[in-house]
């Protein structure tokens, strides 16, 4: 399972996406922080044990809070509300006095889309601690991103664009990737740990 999550790319926890699912070799023995979560539990429902669908790639921290409870996020969901069902957000009040010199915290509101229902949104939060878990580490991380979003001129990033378009092919990057440092891609949020943080930061600043 661990070779077929990192064909697919997938490596954050897909209910966290705080932690790197990371897999190399020691001795000639494969080690992993990479969990396989059941979604359905597998002491409840047998059946579905070793079906492909019944896997969710996590981190140990959220195998172990799952544990052989009910969670209502699955990543193999086609809607919108499966791909896509929550948000964060940098709280306005904090983000203005900040951008004024007035203020350093900058407090991360986890928050759902219009397509989340009440229950899944609430099922998460609780199970996880979502909020709490990125407001205690990577609040930080939010200022710079909003610092680097502000002191990049729009000229500057013209040039870059203008730079950028050339040696797109050898990059195989796009530009945002380039040039803010993140995956803004929603359908590849799982590739890297903290990439849906960063892009709804960023499209809020925006």
């Amino acid at each position: 399972m661990r070779k077929i999550f990192k064909d697919m790319n997938i490596n954050a926890c897909v209910y966290c996406n705080a932690q790197y699912l990371l897999t190399y070799e020691h001795n000639n023995e494969k080690k992993s922080t990479l969990q396989v979560d059941h979604f359905f539990d597998k002491s409840k429902f047998p059946c579905f044990a070793s079906s492909f669908y019944n896997f969710q790639p996590s981190c140990p921290y959220c195998n172990q809070k799952k544990s052989d409870n009910e969670v209502l996020f699955y990543m193999y969901d086609n809607g919108e509300s499966g791909k896509n069902p929550f948000k964060f957000e940098a709280n306005d009040k904090d983000l203005s006095n900040f951008l004024l010199q007035k203020g350093e915290r900058i407090e991360i509101e986890f928050k759902k889309n219009e397509s989340c229902t009440n229950e899944l949104f609430e099922n998460h939060k609780e199970r996880f601690h979502i909020k709490e878990m990125y407001n205690e580490n990577f609040a930080e991380l939010v200022k710079k991103i909003v610092v680097r979003r502000l002191i990049l001129s729009e000229d500057y990033r013209n040039s870059l664009l203008n730079s950028y378009t050339s040696l797109r092919k050898d990059l195989n990057m796009n530009y945002n990737e380039v040039l803010y440092g993140f995956i803004d891609d929603p359908e590849r949020i799982h590739e890297e740990p903290l990439s849906k943080l960063k892009q709804d930061i960023f499209n809020q600043l925006k």
